[in-house]
């Protein structure tokens, strides 16, 4: 069996910075304001160290230490911290810090906001409290002319299908009545995973899909992957796999979502082993993929 593991898995940038800030808070009453990342075995790992997780600013007490999770939050919350005199540890991805800021700017001018992407996601929900909750948000394509005002700022999700926001964009017409203004702010990194999911699943007899079953992007790589190999395997943890059922492919591909912690490819490779699967690797080509890091990894199972 070959086994191919992306090169782009594991924590992204503002994942790993939320991780390790929240690993690492201050001594005294700790809280995170919604789970900390998509990935249960982290928000356990936070749990023991007595870091509590809340859904509202409100049940958090007077002076308290509170982390503002990468999918950030609406500016009404900031507010409320002040008032309750939180110490706000800001955590809020600086790709979605820029939407945040372009949503704001563009509706103090007038500009109607359209924001693409999942509605009940918390990061969309956290930049529509930038611009008053006022805007129109869609995951399909629209007419724009029915959107009121003159201008239009259209931004998207960090992590949105590139070919879905493609999509939506060709529906836009080009002799608009309407000053359309388009801000293309998928992360970078969802880009290069969204690329790479594609190749893998276009390789591989069967591909896993490891990602928290809350995750928008993790949920978008399996979209991808299911449309290019019969055989995807979507699951939050390792332990969920069928190891036995994996025996009878040549060639599997494992792609991590940005919230799931880069040894969790390693987890499924040991797993592999157990099950009767013989995998040969060198200790080099281990503390590469433990690093996420180098080109795309491949390992070689008899």
């Amino acid at each position: 069996m070959q086994i191919i593991v992306t090169k782009y898995g594991g924590f992204c940038f503002g994942v790993k910075r939320a991780v390790e800030t929240a690993m690492n808070l201050p001594d005294g009453e700790n809280y995170v304001l919604g789970e900390i990342i998509h990935n249960e075995s982290v928000v356990g790992a936070l749990a023991a160290k007595g870091v509590i997780t809340v859904n509202d600013i409100g049940e958090i007490p007077d002076g308290a230490n509170v982390l503002i999770r990468t999918h950030g939050e609406a500016k009404a919350v900031f507010e409320k911290a002040a008032e309750k005199k939180l110490n706000v540890i800001d955590c809020t991805c600086p790709f979605v810090k820029n939407i945040q800021t372009i949503v704001e700017e563009h509706r103090k001018k007038g500009a109607a906001i359209v924001i693409v992407g999942n509605g009940n996601h918390p990061e969309v929900k956290g930049i529509n409290g930038w611009c008053e909750n006022a805007a129109f948000i869609t995951d399909k394509p629209f007419d724009i002319d029915r959107l009121s005002g003159n201008s239009v700022c259209i931004v998207v999700q960090t992590t949105f299908s590139v070919e879905k926001f493609d999509e939506i964009l060709k529906n836009i017409p080009k002799d608009c009545s309407k000053t359309v203004e388009i801000f293309k702010t998928i992360c970078y990194t969802t880009i290069k995973r969204q690329e790479e999911a594609e190749s893998i699943s276009a390789e591989c007899d069967a591909v896993i899909v490891l990602g928290g079953k809350k995750s928008n992007n993790t949920d978008k790589l399996f979209e991808i992957c299911a449309g290019h190999c019969k055989n995807v395997f979507r699951v939050s943890s390792p332990v969920e796999l069928d190891y036995k059922e994996l025996k009878k492919f040549k060639k599997v591909g494992i792609v991590l979502g940005a919230s799931t912690p880069a040894e969790q490819s390693l987890e499924v490779i040991s797993n592999m082993e157990n099950a009767e699967v013989k995998a040969s690797m060198n200790e080099e080509t281990v503390s590469e993929q433990e690093q996420a890091a180098g080109e795309r990894q491949y390992f070689i199972a008899q």
